[in-house]
């Protein structure tokens, strides 16, 4: 029986997974085009939109409403 070699794993960098993330967003690529693109599978894909929402999400629960105080020393006083 012969094993086909595996392929050797693809690191992409935060800011190509935030570029594919975006164009899927937005409609311009598919998840099938965005892995192959990236040469990777597509369920690496679909783990980065999971990652990406979850995260988009947290930073959302996180921000306050309005807008940010200013601390003494951004607003002049000592």
């Amino acid at each position: 029986m012969t094993t086909t070699p595996r392929k050797q794993k693809r690191f992409l960098t935060a800011e190509q997974k935030y570029d594919l993330w975006v164009r899927m967003l937005t409609g311009q690529i598919s998840v099938a085009d965005a892995a192959a693109e990236a040469g990777v599978d597509r369920s690496v894909i679909t783990r980065i939109r999971a990652v990406a929402r979850d995260g988009a999400i947290a930073a959302l629960q996180a921000s306050k409403p309005g807008k940010p105080r200013q601390s003494r020393v951004e607003a002049g006083e000592t």
